[in-house]
């Protein structure tokens, strides 16, 4: 089950058992790619140098995306994509509570705005969601 709700997969949805074709994911990887450029502004932004680390740990998750996505979106795919997205999505918040600053809030919203957006764009193209 991909996102959350069940039974919403109808039988004679095109793609909802296998790979969809490269470019059904175009939605998708654009907004893992904006969601990078994001990540990539407030990593340069963060005047904490510990939490540098912290920040290379979601660059890295976000590229474990890319790489799984690049196999062709699927349902399993997609699970493992969204657990991916969680595990960004928790790091970001920690973040986000601790950062010192209320200018890289708007950054923060956007990013997790992404993150919601690859998911929903992933049950979109699979047929999946509301």
């Amino acid at each position: 089950m991909v996102g959350g709700c069940r039974g919403e997969l109808a039988n004679d949805v095109p793609y909802a058992l296998g790979a969809m074709p490269e470019n059904q994911t175009t939605s998708v990887k654009a907004e893992l790619d904006r969601c990078e450029a994001v990540v990539g502004r407030l990593h340069k932004m963060c005047c904490e140098p510990d939490r540098s680390p912290r920040m290379k740990a979601i660059e890295s998750r976000i590229s474990e995306a890319r790489s799984r996505l690049k196999q062709g979106l699927t349902q399993e795919v997609a699970g493992e994509v969204t657990e991916i997205l969680k595990d960004i999505g928790s790091r970001l918040g920690s973040l986000q509570v601790e950062c010192c600053t209320e200018i890289r809030m708007p950054l923060f919203a956007e990013a997790l705005e992404k993150l919601t957006a690859i998911q929903l764009n992933m049950n979109r193209e699979l047929g999946l969601g509301h």
